[in-house]
């Protein structure tokens, strides 16, 4: 494993995690390391202990799916859209920047409220079946045009597409939508 120390770069933060020492069961490391070539890969390492004399660390390169992570959130974040993401019980859990600049509220004011909240009031039954609807028929995705109230009580109309979400795996299983 001390091998595998020569491997990390010494720039920046990186030297904080000693591969050596800092292993502790259960708990996953994510450490940038060089290849012989120079290239920077991103290996997740993950250990598991048997007992005093046997510990297991297995390392998996992840670097190709940070990338498609970090572009697929640049896209997110910048695109025109607004685009959320809610729980099975309509709960945000994720906005976009557009998200906030076009409804006045803050991460903290959105984050964990129930989407419906922000729905004008004579609407909010139509909106919560047509929700209602999409889980029940297993729905892919669907589109509903709807009014929302800003922070400041303006209304705005919106197209909204929605999008099944799933549990990891599992295709049946609806968690959510985006």
């Amino acid at each position: 494993i001390s091998y595998l120390n020569m491997h990390v770069p010494e720039e920046g933060n990186y030297r904080k995690v000693d591969l050596t020492q800092n292993f502790e069961d259960g708990k996953k490391y994510l450490v940038p390391m060089l290849t012989k070539t120079s290239d920077l890969n991103w290996i997740e390492w993950s250990c598991k202990v048997f007992n005093e004399n046997v510990k297991v660390i297995l390392g998996q390169n992840v670097t190709d799916r940070l990338e498609l992570e970090n572009t697929y959130e640049l896209l997110v974040q910048n695109a025109e859209d607004l685009i959320y993401q809610c729980d099975k019980d309509g709960n945000l859990r994720f906005l976009n920047n557009r998200c906030f600049e076009k409804l006045g509220f803050s991460m903290e004011e959105l984050i964990g409220k129930n989407a419906l909240e922000l729905v004008q009031e004579e609407y909010k039954a139509e909106v919560s079946e047509f929700y209602r609807s999409h889980f029940e028929k297993k729905a892919e995705s669907s589109y509903l045009e709807f009014p929302i109230e800003t922070k400041n009580g303006a209304i705005i109309w919106v197209g909204q597409y929605i999008t099944t979400l799933y549990k990891a795996g599992d295709k049946k299983l609806a968690n959510g939508f985006l």
